[in-house]
């Protein structure tokens, strides 16, 4: 709802893509700018569940029923979103997938849902699927979208996992520069 809460959404992002140590400091901020956000929350449940440790779920699953609280008035997306975190925390990985997918499908330049799904797809031992999404979704970038590095170390990493070195050293070469 403000410039201010955009800006840290934006600065969470990036450090998040980054792997950046002061991620966490950096969601607290934004949910200190907007505590009603609910892509905030959503967040702060991925997160939780990209440890892959059982502890965590209960943290993800009270994230993802406050940010489905406070979703009526979001965007599809947002509540999309939040649909893939539910679905993540009942264990259900190939809704979650499709969710991220379907995001995607309509909103190729959404960072989040791609890293995730990416992320997830080489943890679950799928480097075909992360490929996939990677391919269909690396046209729609360009150097002027924040994240392009990311994205082509992404498509990098994936096509090395499946043996297309040939495709996969220019893409981390650039994702380098």
């Amino acid at each position: 709802d403000s410039a201010e809460a955009a800006a840290a959404f934006d600065h969470l992002i990036s450090g998040y893509l980054a792997q950046r140590a002061d991620t966490p400091d950096r969601l607290a901020a934004l949910l200190d700018a907007d505590p009603d956000f609910a892509l905030a929350h959503c967040m702060r449940g991925y997160f939780a569940m990209l440890g892959f440790k059982q502890a965590a779920v209960p943290v993800a699953i009270e994230e993802a029923r406050i940010a489905q609280s406070l979703a009526a008035e979001a965007t599809q997306r947002e509540r999309d979103h939040v649909a893939a975190l539910l679905a993540w925390t009942e264990g259900e990985l190939d809704r979650t997938h499709a969710l991220w997918e379907s995001i995607l499908s309509k909103h190729p330049l959404d960072v989040v849902a791609f890293r995730l799904a990416h992320f997830s797809n080489f943890w679950l031992g799928r480097p075909q699927d992360m490929v996939a999404s990677v391919d269909r979704v690396l046209p729609a970038w360009s150097e002027d979208v924040p994240g392009y590095s990311t994205m082509l170390a992404c498509h990098a990493f994936a096509h090395e996992e499946v043996g297309n070195y040939y495709t996969a050293e220019p893409s981390g070469r650039r994702a380098i520069e």
